[in-house]
């Protein structure tokens, strides 16, 4: 980042800009566009509509497991054959 600012020519970028306020918002720009290129953003892509999907369907399987549990008991074949993913 170092580097980054030190190669900006700052009197240029600074030399139509009158208000404290814009040289401000320029400097602020310059910050963020410096930390863009040097800390890249992983993109991430996911579909929403599979999120819930697989949330409703976990949560009936782990239902499942817990009615079986409390009705038939820890060492009963329902509850093993109820397990979750």
């Amino acid at each position: 980042m170092g580097q980054y600012l030190s190669s900006m020519d700052w009197p240029t970028r600074f030399t139509a800009i009158e208000s404290c306020e814009d040289m401000l918002n320029v400097f602020y720009e310059v910050i963020h566009t410096g930390l863009d290129l040097l800390l890249l953003i992983k993109k991430v892509c996911f579909n929403t509509l599979d999120t819930v999907l697989i949330k409703q369907h976990l949560k009936s399987l782990i239902m499942e497991r817990r009615k079986a549990f409390h009705k038939l008991g820890m060492h009963h074949c329902n509850t093993s054959c109820t397990r979750t993913l």
